[in-house]
């Protein structure tokens, strides 16, 4: 089964997500993503962030977390010195 994370979702999962975003955010000076909070909340920003992301390294710009996007994010955080 394929997860997709949208709007007006609320889990553990997408406070994962915000975290990768942010620390994602910091690889390039100024930080280009959105500005994300770390609530758990698929939110507006949220989803402009994950938008950015998905443009940034050009993935369909859908601003749903799938799988594709997951991946990547994961990748991406993963050579962070995550600051978050």
């Amino acid at each position: 089964m394929r997860r997709i994370y949208n709007i007006d979702r609320r889990s553990e999962a997408i406070e994962e997500i915000q975290r990768y975003l942010l620390a994602i955010s910091y690889i390039d000076n100024p930080p280009y993503l959105s500005h994300v909070s770390i609530d758990g909340i698929y939110s507006d920003r949220t989803r402009d962030a994950v938008s950015d992301f998905q443009k940034r390294y050009g993935l369909g710009v859908t601003g749903e977390v799938d799988l594709e996007t997951w991946l990547l994010l994961y990748l991406k955080y993963s050579e962070t010195e995550k600051p978050v």
